[in-house]
């Protein structure tokens, strides 16, 4: 599954590669980066969703997702591979479709082994768990 990934990412225009730095993404990313031979940038503003833990708020994890996706604005990154979880991938992906996000947003996203794929205003899934 993550080689196929790798070798469509291989042929797409993408500007810069960003991981949450938790095992699992960091695993993804090393057979990503031996594909695409690109360099990726680990940064803890994407990482593991700790709401449902009690270890942060909604609200807490909102405004690191929304620091880090701001950055992405502020660098002019006009195109980015996001390898991280559930939480962070349904906060970015209200952030860039709607400008707005809550709290119900975080039970809207896919499954393992999916590409979210956001396109002048449209988003789409790709599917590479199938062999």
């Amino acid at each position: 599954m993550t080689k196929r990934l790798a070798y469509y990412l291989k042929n797409e225009r993408v500007g810069a590669y960003f991981s949450s730095p938790y095992l699992r993404c960091k695993q993804t990313m090393e057979i990503i980066k031996k594909i695409t031979g690109k360099g990726v940038v680990y940064d803890k503003r994407i990482g593991e969703e700790k709401v449902n833990r009690n270890l942060e708020t909604f609200e807490d994890m909102f405004a690191r997702v929304k620091e880090f996706h701001n950055s992405l604005i502020q660098k002019n990154i006009k195109s980015a591979s996001i390898c991280t979880h559930g939480g962070p991938i349904a906060i970015l992906s209200s952030l860039i479709l709607s400008g707005k996000v809550n709290q119900d947003d975080l039970s809207n996203y896919p499954k393992t082994g999916v590409l979210l794929v956001i396109e002048e205003g449209k988003l789409k899934s790709l599917d590479f768990n199938r062999a």
